[in-house]
Order: C-alpha cells, then structure tokens, then sequence
C-alpha cells in the first residue's frame, strides 16, 4: 500500500472535493464579460425566427434591453441550455468560455486522478459547494470562484468556505486553495483570515504544479503527518474563543451585581485615601477577574494538557519561510496596549508604576536641558520603579525614582535569554524595533515637580509606553536585590528576515548560483533562541526547499567539480537534502570567516552529511583546495537591508551584513 494511502487511512481521511468554476453545469453573465464583441455579433445577427426563439425560451425577453439581457444569469442560463438547438447563433457566443473551461477541467481531471490514486474518494464541485464542502475532509477550492478574476469572485470562495467552516469547527477539512493566478500568494493570508482557515491545515498550490511528479503527494504527505497534531491546535483554539465567551459572560454578571453606590464606596473608602481614579482602578481589577475566570475554563486547560502531548521534535516545514511576528507577541506579553496610556494612574498624575519615558525626539539634545537629566544621551530611557501606591498618595514619595537604560537597535544576535545584561527584548518606537539595555547602577531620583516638568506640553520627554506589572515587578526586584524575583514566561524566540543564495561548485571551483525563483519571492527566515549567541535556525517555505531540490536535480555532473560529483549523486538519489532543509538547518550566530560549518543536521535525518553544505555571507565565492573535499552546496545567508518593525519590515541596522 502506498505511503500516503497508509497515513490517510490512519487519520481517517476518505473524501477530498474540488471546489472550481469550471465545474458548473451553467455558465453566469459575468463569465462572458469578456465577450463583448461576440455579444455585440449575436444581436445584431439574429433573425425574426430567433427572436421567436429567444421569447420561447426567455419569456422576458421582449422588452428586455439588450444590455440587461447579457447581465442576466437566467438569461444567460437560457442561452446555454438550448445551445445546441440554434448552434449557428449560440456557439460562437461560448466558444471562449467552453474553451477555456475545457483547458481548466483537464488540469483538475489530472489532480482529482492523483487524488484517486491516493486512495481517495474524489468529487466536484462548481460554485454551490457548501452541501457537499460539509462532508469533506480534503478541500481543494479555487482562488476566483468565477472566470473573471474580481473580488466578488474572491468573496464568493471566502464567505462559502467560511459558511462550510462554521459548521465544523471539531474537525475542520484540509484547505489547499488553488489558481493559476500569480496573486495567489498575495491573497493568501486574506483567504484564510475572511474564511477562518486554521493555518496548520492550510496550504496553497498553483495549478501548474499539478503536474510536477510528487510534488502533490508531498504536500499532502506533510499535511497527513501532522494531521492529529493540527486537530490538537484546533482544539486548544476553539476551547479558547468559548471560554472567552463564557468568561466574558461571568465577569459580566459579577459586574452587573454592582450598583452606582457600591462604585461610590470604593471610591470614597479606597481610591480617594489613595489618590486613584475610579476607571483606571475598574480596568485593571475587570482584567484580573475576566483572567479569573478564563482560567477557570476546563475545556481550556484539558486542551492545554492535550498540546503537552505534541512532539514538536518533527514539525511541518512552514509555508511560507516561518512566522515574522513572534516579536509581535513577545512585545504583547510585556507592554500594556498603548492605548491604555489614556488611563492615568493617579488623580493629577502623570506617570504610574512601570511607565516608560523617552525624549520626545531625536533632535533633543540632553546637554542643553536642565534638571536631573542634563547631560544624559539620546539613546538613554527610563521606567518608573516607585511603586504606585506612592505615586497616587499625596503623602507619599517626595521623588520618583527612574532606573535608566540604553536603547539598542534589535538584531537577530541581540536575542538573548541570559540573566544579564537586564534587558527588556524588545520595544516598539516610531515604527522601529529596539531593546533596552538596563543599568542596574544607574538610578535617577527625581522630585514629582520636576517631573511632571519635564513631561508637560513643553517639556523634553514623554511616556511611550507601560510595562505590564509582572515585567515591572520584575525590574523591580533586580534594582533592589536580585533575589525573590517573579518568575515570568520565557519570551517566544524571535524571528528575523534574511536573504538566502544557494551554489554549487563548478568545474574552475568558483560557487555557480542555482535560480531558485521562490526565494526571491518568499525570503528565508532565521528563528533566535536561548542559544542565539552561538546559532539560529534558518528555516525556508515549503516551495522554496523544494526548488532548491529541482534545481539540484538539474545540475550537470559534468559542469560540477569532480570532488562534488559522488556527492551531487547521492543528494539526488535520496530525499536527506529535502527533509533536512523543511526542519531548518542550524547556523551559526556570528560569522567568522567566509565558510562556517552548519552546527548541526537534525539527528534524525538518515544518513545525511553536514558536510555536504556549508554557509557563507560573501558572494561571489570562490572554493578551492580543501573547501572542495569538504564542501558542495553553499547557502549563503545575509540579513535583509530591512528587518522588521511592528507588522512592517523596516530595519533596526540597516547596513548589517551578518546573519
């Protein structure tokens, strides 16, 4: 039995549907829009007994104008179903339509035969796909529902999909979105956003590579693999967004219990000795409560303890090069939401425990103004460590006390884990990504007026962010001992674009550059762990480490050097390169000459030799003498000249050349 055939079976995976225009059984009007002269031709050429005909068929033809008609599907439906009853008038009005959906049915007739030959049962659908889309457990859908490719056509495939979808949030199907559209890449995302497709069981699949031999069942063969594990994710997913729901129904019965009175007593007994605000106080003990109880939630935690059972020893390759915004959710974790700055902490005050303060602008020159802070530099920043307590009492401190860091832009070699330097990994400031370098020893006692003076309208800083309290309190116990700290969830690793170039050694020993044409368009992507002093994990989209195998396969032993011949047989003759690449390849963190040896090939490749590749960040290379015994295909790695920045991908050091 066939390898796939086995792990479909396993995963009780029967029937796969093909969701395409061209299987309509009726064209609509907008799949003729294009037709404008043939439609032109058909109205001026028919005769009396057409018209007849026409009001046979159509009885609301008559009276009907011209340019109604055409954009009528009934009409349209009309034409096509007695078709061959006027063959003069009819045919060359669907000659283009019939043409080009006979080109696109034989390319689906070849998936659904690999689909089949899978061990699959195997159906069609055109445009009304929600019926059988219901039943489904392998959904090939079409990008354009439609022969004209407009955002209708596109609604129509993301809102029927997300109809199907809703109904079957347990055990959703396995998504492949296909076209023959060079935007199908750029839509993507769009896609699987609008019709809720959970992104571990979602690929997409250009109709040309329908006929590349394997590349079909390669892709399915990853799917299947992790088939139980994406159900997993699935799961925790939705435990999650109905336990929301449900605590969100709970906090909002506890606060309803509440009247305008029980408000007033907190404010008088409590918050006024204090110096607090009623609805900053209110945010911050709904968000405890609402946390309360989403932990309570045990659909959530059984979920949870289901995902510990993962083993994310043998991931998927990722898509599309690996996930950008890692950071995003790093930064998430440890910054209140900017908006919350509206919210002051005390009555009158300015700053609250935790509270980030920079210079308003670069252009400031901390030399020339006056107070505490003269003379510091441009890159120093500053969190409030009073505790906020004294901050709203106006018995209180008489200073604020400021520990001060450094601003350092964010590089793939600057994501640490070690205990020191103090850090916070990362920070977001117009639109550029950054950390903090913390001095431990560097402390700045400041009186509230002077304060308050720097941060007014004229002044030369602002708060530009507030650290959650758990990061706050972390700061905190490091300034004053570093003992008791609070324990915190490691930050996600981080993830950083990077522009990767594959070669091979030619005959005169020179590095020849294999064309591989994905990763122009999908970069490589390099994950920072705790060890990101010594190496990264470069990891590249599922079409880009397939090219790069295509390409090998291309090479002319004769055009490589004879040391690299034996070496170049066996990298064809199995499949080691291909699995090595898809689980990432480890890379050193600093470059250290023109060649360095990849750390290390995941252990459970077979049979696989590290010394087959090595990387590089020069071009143009040159090998010769021992570099051609130990060496064969190079992938260079460079840092993109823009790195990411918030959701956009602008750069902390844009002249950096090192991975």
């Amino acid at each position: 039995m066939p390898e796939i055939q086995s792990l479909f079976e396993n995963i009780e995976v029967k029937k796969a549907l093909i969701i395409d225009d061209a299987f309509d059984e009726v064209p609509r009007a907008l799949d003729l829009l294009p037709d404008v002269q043939e439609w032109s031709f058909f109205f001026q050429d028919l005769a009396p007994e057409d018209h007849e005909f026409l009001q046979e068929v159509f009885p609301k033809y008559e009276g009907t104008d011209a340019g109604d008609l055409q954009n009528s599907d009934e009409f349209v439906a009309a034409l096509w179903k007695n078709r061959e009853r006027r063959p003069a008038i009819f045919d060359p009005l669907f000659e283009r339509y019939i043409r080009e959906n006979a080109f696109e049915i034989q390319k689906l007739d070849d998936l659904s035969t690999q689909l089949v030959s899978f061990g699959l049962t195997c159906e069609r659908s055109g445009r009304e796909f929600i019926e059988k889309a219901l039943i489904a457990d392998i959904i090939f859908i079409d990008l354009f529902l439609g022969t004209m490719q407009t955002e209708d056509a596109i609604r129509l495939s993301i809102n029927g999909l997300g109809m199907t979808l809703r109904g079957r949030v347990g055990r959703p199907p396995i998504i492949v979105l296909m076209s023959g559209s060079t935007r199908l890449n750029l839509r993507r995302e769009e896609f699987r956003d609008g019709a809720g497709v959970p992104e571990s069981m979602f690929r997409v699949f250009r109709k040309e590579s329908i006929s590349i031999p394997g590349k079909l069942q390669r892709m399915l063969s990853r799917l299947a693999n992790h088939y139980s594990d994406s159900l997993k994710l699935v799961g925790f997913l939705k435990a999650w967004l109905s336990g929301i729901e449900n605590a969100r129904s709970r906090t909002e019965k506890l606060i309803r219990t509440l009247d305008l009175s029980d408000y007033a007593q907190i404010t008088d007994l409590l918050l006024t000795e204090e110096g607090a605000l009623t609805g900053s106080y209110l945010v911050d003990v709904f968000d405890r409560v609402f946390q309360h109880e989403l932990e309570r939630d045990t659909t959530i935690i059984d979920s949870a303890v289901e995902l510990n059972r993962v083993n994310w020893n043998y991931y998927p390759p990722p898509h599309i090069g690996g996930s950008r915004n890692l950071q995003n959710l790093v930064y998430s974790s440890i910054f209140q939401n900017p908006n919350r700055l509206k919210l002051p902490g005390s009555v009158g005050g300015q700053i609250t425990f935790g509270d980030i303060i920079y210079w308003k602008n670069q252009e400031i020159d901390p030399a020339e103004i006056d107070g505490p802070l003269k003379g510091l530099a441009k890159e120093n920043i500053f969190v409030v460590m009073t505790p906020a307590c004294d901050l709203q009492r106006e018995t209180g401190t008489k200073r604020v006390l400021l520990l001060v860091g450094s601003m350092k832009e964010l590089k793939p070699t600057d994501w640490k884990y070690e205990e020191t330097p103090i850090r916070t990994p990362i920070i977001k400031l117009n639109e550029s990504t950054y950390w903090i370098k913390w001095d431990l020893k560097h402390v700045e006692a400041i009186s509230r007026e002077q304060i308050e003076k720097y941060l007014q309208e004229g002044g030369p800083t602002k708060v530009v962010a507030r650290l959650r309290e758990s990061s706050a309190f972390e700061l905190q116990q490091k300034l004053l001992a570093n003992i008791g700290r609070i324990g915190l969830i490691v930050p996600m690793p981080a993830t950083f674009p990077v522009q990767v170039e594959v070669y091979y050694p030619e005959v005169a020993g020179t590095g020849r550059q294999l064309s591989v044409s994905s990763l122009g368009v999908d970069p490589g992507v390099c994950y920072v762990g705790q060890n990101g002093q010594k190496e990264m994990r470069l990891t590249m989209s599922e079409d880009a480490c397939e090219e790069i195998c295509e390409r090998i396969q291309d090479v002319e032993p004769t055009l490589v050097h004879p040391s690299f011949r034996e070496k170049l047989k066996a990298l064809k003759e199995n499949g080691d390169l291909l699995i090595a690449l898809e689980r990432g390849v480890r890379i050193p963190a600093v470059v250290g000459g023109p060649f360095r040896e990849i750390l290390q090939m995941d252990p459970g490749t077979p049979g696989f030799q590290a010394k087959q590749i090595a990387w590089t960040t020069r071009i143009n290379i040159s090998l010769s003498g021992i570099q051609l015994k130990q060496k064969g295909i190079v992938i260079a790695v460079r840092e993109e000249p823009a790195a990411i920045a918030g959701d956009d991908r602008s750069s902390p050091n844009p002249n950096s050349e090192n991975s």
